[in-house]
């Protein structure tokens, strides 16, 4: 594992109300280890996935 500065989880569902429109990023600094177990508390960003093309895919 590399002794990374700052490190990230995304999520392409919300985890907590599953809704699958959203995408949640949690950041945090220090390993990813340290936000999975719980040791610090990280920054959450809730992104909506809507995708407007202009056309239907």
């Amino acid at each position: 594992m590399i002794d990374s500065q700052i490190s990230g989880i995304t999520f392409t569902a919300n985890p907590i109300n599953k809704d699958t429109s959203e995408m949640v990023i949690e950041a945090g600094y220090g390993l990813g280890e340290a936000i999975v177990s719980g040791q610090i508390t990280p920054d959450d960003y809730i992104l909506k996935k809507s995708l407007n093309l202009g056309y239907n895919l």
